[in-house]
């Protein structure tokens, strides 16, 4: 923790790990992945289509940019590359992406009021 650049970075991961549990390596990772430096920066509409106390969960909730580093890609790489990846190593994508997300399964089809969007 000695290694972080100020008190409130220092106090923002100590609570994190208080609130999720973390052991000793996952501090590390998300200490080595600049967790506190990503999170909250994504680029979104929320602020303005949601109440305040809502914008600022959905926010928070997203990082930017995502790391993929757990992945080994050649330069000129498919999307199924990705998607393949991803969910071989869904694990650790899931630790990226933080709370609220689950696997449903590869391909899972989601209706919206009767509406398929995912096939």
């Amino acid at each position: 923790m000695e290694k972080l650049d100020s008190v409130e970075e220092y106090i923002r991961y100590a609570n994190k790990t208080l609130e999720h549990g973390w052991s000793r390596d996952m501090l590390f990772t998300w200490i080595a992945s600049k967790l506190y430096k990503r999170e909250g920066k994504a680029i979104t509409n929320f602020r303005n289509t949601l109440p305040a106390p809502q914008s600022d969960l959905a926010q928070q909730a997203l990082k930017d940019p995502f790391l993929f580093d757990f992945l080994t890609f050649h330069k000129d790489h498919l999307e199924k590359d990705l998607e393949d990846g991803l969910v071989n190593h869904i694990q650790n994508f899931l630790m990226e992406l933080g709370q609220g997300f689950a696997c449903m399964g590869r391909q899972y089809q989601i209706n919206v009021e009767g509406d398929p969007i995912l096939h």
